[in-house]
């Protein structure tokens, strides 16, 4: 074995590439994940195809496939990367404080619209732990905790008993598919349409295999609307496009709440629901039901149970422009205001625009003075201060 004498001296991070190529079967794809150029993966593997002294990969037609020097390295590679991380979790206790890595998985609408405020609030807690979120489809995801190199996952689908042997899946939160149209559009205007309306909208639907249409199709039929009724105007690939084509004016379509708060705050979207319907997907975490977590695994699961993170647009509905009633005020030691206005309690990471009777413009925010029983309208919902500032004062000069 001479010739695999350079194996002693890999670079890990070469490595650690090799697995994500290997995963993906592209240079391209790869880079994306990791944040690196094309280039810079290319470079990687050639020089661990150098330090090992064989072929890693090769080119079918248009198709990068592993190599058999490659199928035999990947499942030791993996191996290695585990036991990398389960060095760096077994050391952090003697450091002090939690440190490490946790590597996390998501599908897109969770991975793009919720798990960023939960990683937020954790990042604060723990700086010093370094976060690794993959944003894949559900295959990849589970293949990924089941061979060690996700520690969590987090999904809009329901997994397949199939792939649940030796994982553990949790109810995260339950989230709603609805109907979103331009702001000027007839609908904007109603809280429900009936479900026999929705044959006179053209609609921009995801494609026949995923599992949102799946999903709004299957609740449709058991409703007596056989989804073949919807006139599909095209199909996209991803929930942003769905939005920018309603944007447009191209047609309705069926997207997450969690993925349109900042719309419907600035007035740029209404959402309509379907009268005596709704379409709910929950949304679940997968782990490994025995492998030993890191120890910094816990404080991130206490902090998505307690769903004090989750947007403001999942937790309660609001309408613009509507008087509500100050019923309590209190500032929390972090500079956080929770308010109270009638019976809806906002969390105090939801971030809301106000407009007192006076007239004042201002976001709870910790320097605000509200006083016991003012009033003030709602004005818009949103999940990002600078948005609110933008759109209610300008920018900052």
């Amino acid at each position: 074995m001479a010739e695999l004498a350079g194996a002693r001296d890999l670079n890990l991070d070469h490595l650690r590439t090799f697995t994500i190529v290997a995963d993906v079967s592209s240079f391209t794809r790869a880079a994306h994940l990791i944040h690196l150029t094309q280039s810079a993966v290319s470079q990687q593997m050639r020089e661990l195809e150098n330090r090992l002294g064989v072929s890693l990969f090769e080119r079918r037609g248009r198709h990068l496939v592993l190599s058999p020097a490659g199928e035999a390295l990947k499942p030791l590679a993996v191996r290695v990367m585990g036991n990398i991380r389960e060095i760096e979790s077994e050391l952090a206790p003697f450091k002090g404080k939690a440190q490490g890595l946790l590597n996390l998985g998501a599908t897109s609408t969770p991975g793009i619209y919720l798990l960023p405020y939960a990683l937020d609030a954790y990042s604060q807690a723990f700086p010093n732990v370094k976060v690794s979120l993959r944003v894949a489809e559900r295959s990849a995801l589970v293949q990924g905790l089941s061979n060690g190199e996700l520690d969590l996952v987090v999904m809009d689908e329901d997994p397949a008993p199939g792939e649940l042997p030796g994982l553990e899946k949790i109810p995260l939160i339950e989230e709603e598919l609805v109907i979103i149209v331009p702001k000027d559009h007839r609908w904007a205007s109603l809280d429900e349409i009936d479900v026999s309306s929705l044959v006179e909208e053209p609609f921009i639907l995801r494609p026949r295999d995923t599992s949102i249409r799946q999903l709004h199709g299957n609740v449709l039929a058991t409703r007596g609307f056989h989804p073949e009724r919807l006139t599909c105007r095209f199909e996209v690939g991803s929930t942003e496009a769905i939005k920018h084509s309603v944007l447009a004016g191209l047609g309705a379509g069926f997207v997450y709440r969690s993925s349109i708060g900042a719309e419907l705050g600035a007035g740029l979207l209404a959402e309509v629901r379907i009268r005596g319907i709704t379409i709910g997907q929950t949304i679940w975490i997968l782990k490994p039901a025995r492998r030993k977590h890191p120890p910094h695994l816990q404080p991130l699961l206490e902090l998505l149970n307690r769903r004090d993170w989750i947007p403001v647009v999942l937790q309660q509905r609001l309408h613009a422009d509507r008087k509500v009633h100050v019923t309590e005020v209190r500032v929390m030691q972090s500079g956080v205001v929770n308010i109270s206005v009638q019976d809806l309690q906002l969390p105090g990471n939801c971030l809301l625009a106000l407009i007192k009777r006076s007239g004042e413009v201002f976001i709870p925010d910790g320097r605000t003075v509200l006083q016991l029983g003012d009033t003030v309208t709602l004005i818009g919902i949103y999940d990002a201060v600078e948005q609110v500032r933008r759109r209610l004062e300008g920018p900052r000069t």
